[in-house]
């Protein structure tokens, strides 16, 4: 297991979603874009302006830190940026 794998120890994250493929979106894609490289988010903002990878509780012991992954979209439905979150439990 690398180094990153630990770093997200206590982050679910919805099968398929990987670092990379994340990284690998860019401003001005739209969300029919996204969905070809990423799985469905695990949620969606209620306006629906973004998209979330990442809950806490994947460590079957410990309480560790975890990740959201989130994608925010324009009124048009496209990228706006990308957001790595931090949560210390």
């Amino acid at each position: 297991m690398s180094l990153s794998s630990y770093r997200l120890i206590d982050t679910q994250l919805p099968p398929g979603f990987t670092v990379q493929k994340f990284e690998s979106i860019k401003p001005g894609m739209t969300k029919a874009e996204v969905s070809k490289i990423l799985p469905a988010p695990m949620y969606k903002s209620d306006d629906g302006g973004s998209w979330h990878y990442g809950q806490d509780g994947a460590a079957p012991f410990g309480d560790f830190a975890w990740f959201d992954f989130k994608i925010h979209f324009d009124a048009e439905g496209k990228v706006i940026k990308t957001e790595r979150q931090k949560f210390n439990d």
